[in-house]
């Protein structure tokens, strides 16, 4: 791209000379050396009631210093804004545009099955279902006969509700045709394995499911995370009971402990995503938990690159594509997580090469990039500087270019 640079006729041949060099000599690829970059996503960190985009929001925390997050199936993302029984419904597009959808809102959890929306309400005992968010029909009326604080709510894809009753230490079930059930769980205080309801939790809470339909969950008390098949095996996932000694430490599941869980989602890729204090972990296909953002013991609010970020206490978490958003349960606000791959090979339009006096730079917010410049047509290339994105695009201009035909190339730094 010229930038405002009328280009002389004899210069016409070192731009083919410049494209040149651009397919034929600086084909090589750049290395990311950090794949996690954490970023804003919506919410000034203000407590108020103010819809708009991006940082130029405001919204409140409930009164259980949570707000759950659910997505809708064109990935725009449904929250409750408020506390007691002045909650207002909000929903985020994926352009960062919050708005509000219904006011006056009595209920905890809210899931999507295809374009069916569906709203737990403890308050009245109900579930709820609707599609164009004017009408509520009653789905379900009397969840339980002993009705006690629900702590997590899944729908699988075959329209089944899976609510955890935190105290009783039961997972229910809801079918489509209204039949409620106990699903697993005896019942009795415990961190058992086995099948439906002989198996026994300590305060479930937060659930997920997978694209099989195996359901995770928070066993809070137990500092785990237990799975569910559809067959009601129930199974250790993550963590032991009890085990103080390494539950900050990454590493096998088996022996890393999943303590103070905040909220949990399966991405595409087939992992588990777990916030937990401070930090947000990732236990992988490969049965590894792993940090890849803030530090379970340092709070603060920091943008930037993956252990290097820091957040006022995790919330809820959910999961699009390579995407992670997490809500903070102190200060108001909705972060973005964008995860890479580790040691990727970026293509060869990464590297940039201008005949220009200024150079526009598309990356990535928080990372480190080099420009170079070149005064014997590619030749040869000097470092000019080296910068901190801090926002993209970003348009970078070298103000000793005058009177010279220098080319000019951006790459992320190493």
């Amino acid at each position: 791209m010229i930038l405002n640079h009328k280009i002389p006729m004899k210069h016409l041949k070192n731009i083919f000379y410049a494209l040149f060099f651009a397919t034929k000599c600086f084909c090589e690829q750049i290395y990311i050396s950090e794949p996690v970059i954490v970023e804003d996503f919506v919410g000034s960190g203000f407590v108020g009631d103010v819809d708009g985009i991006g940082n130029q929001t405001m919204f409140q925390i409930t009164e259980n210093g949570n707000y759950y997050l659910s997505k809708d199936e064109n990935q725009n993302f449904y929250f409750l804004s408020g506390q007691y029984d002045n909650k207002s419904l909000k929903k985020i597009s994926q352009n960062g545009t919050i708005t509000t959808i219904g006011s006056k809102a009595k209920f905890t959890f809210s899931s999507f099955l295809g374009a069916d929306f569906y709203l737990v309400s403890e308050f009245y005992n109900t579930i709820y279902k609707t599609r164009d968010f004017s009408d509520y029909s009653i789905h379900k009326k009397v969840l339980t006969p002993n009705l006690s604080f629900i702590g997590g709510m899944c729908i699988d894809s075959f329209g089944n509700i899976y609510l955890a009753y935190t105290l009783e230490n039961k997972i229910y079930r809801l079918k489509p045709t209204g039949e409620m059930e106990v699903f697993v769980g005896s019942g009795n205080k415990g961190s058992g394995d086995g099948n439906g309801i002989f198996s026994s939790f300590n305060r479930p809470k937060h659930l997920a499911i997978d694209s099989l339909n195996n359901i995770y969950v928070n066993d809070s008390d137990n500092w785990t995370v237990r799975i569910i098949d559809s067959s009601k095996n129930v199974k250790t996932f993550a963590g032991q009971p009890n085990l103080v000694s390494s539950y900050h430490f990454d590493g096998p599941r088996e022996v890393s402990l999943c303590r103070g869980i905040e909220g949990l989602t399966c991405d595409t890729n087939g992992n588990l995503i777990i916030s937990v204090s401070e930090s947000i972990r990732i236990i992988d296909k490969t049965g590894y938990i792993k940090t890849i953002a803030g530090d379970y013991f340092k709070s603060g609010y920091k943008n930037g690159s993956g252990k290097d970020s820091r957040f006022e206490k995790t919330a809820d978490v959910i999961s699009v594509g390579n995407t992670i958003y997490v809500a903070e349960g102190k200060y108001p606000r909705i972060r973005k997580i964008t995860i890479g791959q580790n040691s990727i090979k970026k293509p060869v339009d990464n590297i940039s090469i201008k005949l220009s006096a200024g150079i526009t730079i598309n990356g990535t917010v928080g990372k480190k990039y080099t420009i170079e410049s070149s005064s014997d047509g590619g030749k040869q290339w000097i470092g000019l500087t080296e910068l901190d994105l801090t926002k993209s695009p970003y348009t970078w201009y070298d103000e000793n270019s005058v009177g010279t035909n220098n080319l000019y190339r951006v790459f992320e730094t190493p």
